[in-house]
């Protein structure tokens, strides 16, 4: 009974340690991307340069990667579009026609905000782009909304450090301007992007992407983004023993049964 006592003790104090860490602060509330694979998204207006588009002027014939950016965020943005100029350059090989449409989500942002990020992500030497990319941004506050609402992607504008909170991931359009798929995180592999433009017209979900992305958030105190996985460590390591002690405990049990019964 007492070692009985000692487990349900133990696995409360794991609950109770793993329940501090699944508290998210405010301002990371609803951050995420919802998938919303088969909408039309919305022909809303952006500028390129000092020139203003409808956004379907830069769809043809070829499925679109599409790409949500902060151009002044010089962290998870740059990140994103730095792995994803050396995954395409892989499938470059492959002889596939796409086109890349990098869209800043903030209608405020200038043209000299893109070509500021593009200086700095070409000072690294594995960013690597040809004519397939476009660097946009949305026209106005009413193009900005109904681009990012009708793709699921959600952000917030933190005060604190002058600049906005967001997700990551890329979104894969068919030539029709519908939303195909969605791949959730900071590293995109190759065959994964490769199927999802050849079959462009196919919607996938993936729970695992979301997932792993989850572990990547923005810590508020120190104002940047940083890893959580010691929080998945820690739900490991619970399992782990919960599922020992568990194992350990029947036969146990059966052999004190055993043993009143002689």
């Amino acid at each position: 009974m007492v070692r009985f006592n000692f487990f349900i003790f133990f696995i409360y104090i794991n609950f109770f340690l793993l329940g501090n860490s699944l508290k998210i602060p405010n301002i990371l509330k609803d951050i995420n991307i919802e998938a919303k694979n088969g909408i039309r998204i919305p022909n809303v207006l952006v500028k390129n340069k000092k020139d203003i588009f409808q956004i379907s002027s830069f769809f043809s014939k070829t499925p679109i990667i599409l790409v949500l950016v902060y151009y002044k965020c010089s962290m998870l943005c740059e990140r994103v579009l730095l792995n994803l100029s050396k995954t395409l350059l892989s499938i470059n090989k492959k002889n596939l026609n796409y086109s890349v449409l990098i869209i800043g989500f903030d209608y405020n942002e200038k043209e000299e905000d893109v070509e500021n990020m593009l200086f700095r992500l070409k000072i690294k030497k594995d960013f690597k782009i040809d004519n397939k990319w476009n660097f946009l941004i949305l026209n106005d506050k009413i193009s900005s909304l109904s681009l990012t609402e009708s793709l699921g992607f959600k952000y917030k504008y933190n005060k604190k450090i002058n600049e906005y909170i967001h997700s990551a991931g890329i979104f894969i359009l068919n030539s029709d301007m519908i939303l195909t798929s969605i791949i959730w995180g900071l590293e995109f592999n190759e065959d994964e992007i490769f199927n999802f433009l050849n079959f462009s017209k196919q919607s996938f979900f993936s729970n695992s992407k979301y997932l792993l992305l989850n572990c990547f958030h923005y810590e508020v105190d120190k104002e940047k983004y940083g890893s959580h996985i010691i929080f998945f460590i820690k739900i490991t390591i619970f399992l782990f023993i919960f599922l020992f002690l568990f194992l350990l405990y029947k036969p146990f049990n059966n052999f004190k049964k055993n043993r009143k019964r002689v």
